[in-house]
């Protein structure tokens, strides 16, 4: 019998209640199971191994989450949608138990999301996400010059509040608001989207997946912050470099419907239609 884990967002009674809902429904199936809030993250990495698929309870940034949980494992996620996006979900919350029986029967397939790896050279730690890299202002609402190199060759210094780096998963996020463009999951490719640029280069570019960036602050008069996922932050100072490049790592879901159904989402999400 395969292993299933449950991460939840703790704060959602919705998702609280699925979960009692899943493991009921599990031990009388005599599945084994772990349950673990996705903000425990250390506790649910150690969890994690020997697990064939992790449901992610709660909204899109629950399912970021999860995403860094698993991903040294390749443990596919099944994501139910408990927020206000759902960009990342693949069943409504009605569907999680039907879903995870049918798992366990032998359906679905696993979708590969690629990631992107940063760090902070030279000694910083490379962290991974599936949405985006992010090198912005701090709490002082100014302007930071940020100078972009692609490959090693220097391409723009930007006078914006940032610049995103997403993956085509964060394409629909943080990416998009700033202007930048959509892109297909199936696409390998990296988008960087300057953020309310002034005076400056403001397009974005549509890289492959090969490219590798380095994004260094410059002419800072305030502390600037490196954040990933939206999630995990860390300060940077006047001459720092983030260095930006697809990760060997994958993320990977638990799908039931075709690939097309990709465009039913965007449709729905952003709301192309009645």
């Amino acid at each position: 019998m395969k292993k299933i884990g449950l991460c939840y967002h703790p704060k959602l009674p919705r998702a609280r209640a699925l979960v009692e809902e899943l493991s009921r429904t599990l031990e009388a199936l005599g599945a084994s199971f772990w349950v673990c809030p996705a903000w425990e993250q250390e506790e649910a990495r150690r969890l994690v191994p020997g697990t064939d698929l992790v449901v992610a309870l709660g909204g899109d940034g629950t399912i970021l989450r999860v995403a860094r949980i698993v991903t040294q494992e390749g443990t596919p996620i099944l994501g139910a949608g408990l927020g206000r996006v759902g960009f990342l979900s693949e069943v409504e919350p009605e569907e999680v138990v039907g879903k995870t029986r049918a798992f366990l029967g032998g359906e679905g397939w696993v979708e590969d999301r690629m990631m992107l790896a940063a760090s902070v050279p030279p000694d910083g730690q490379e962290q991974h996400g599936l949405n985006d890299v992010v090198v912005g202002r701090g709490p002082v609402p100014r302007i930071i010059h940020v100078r972009a190199s692609i490959d090693g060759y220097p391409y723009a210094t930007f006078a914006a509040d940032g610049v995103v780096v997403a993956t085509p998963t964060g394409s629909t996020g943080y990416s998009m608001a700033a202007g930048g463009p959509l892109v297909h999951p199936d696409v390998q490719g990296i988008v960087m989207t300057p953020i309310a640029p002034h005076l400056s280069l403001g397009h974005p570019l549509v890289l492959p997946a090969t490219a590798s960036l380095d994004l260094q602050v410059v002419i800072a008069d305030q502390q600037a912050t490196l954040t990933i996922d939206g999630q995990i932050d860390m300060p940077l100072r006047d001459g720092d470099t983030v260095r930006v490049r697809r990760s060997e790592r994958v993320t990977r879901f638990l799908r039931f419907d075709p690939m097309t159904h990709y465009y039913g989402v965007l449709s729905q999400r952003l709301k192309c239609k009645e």
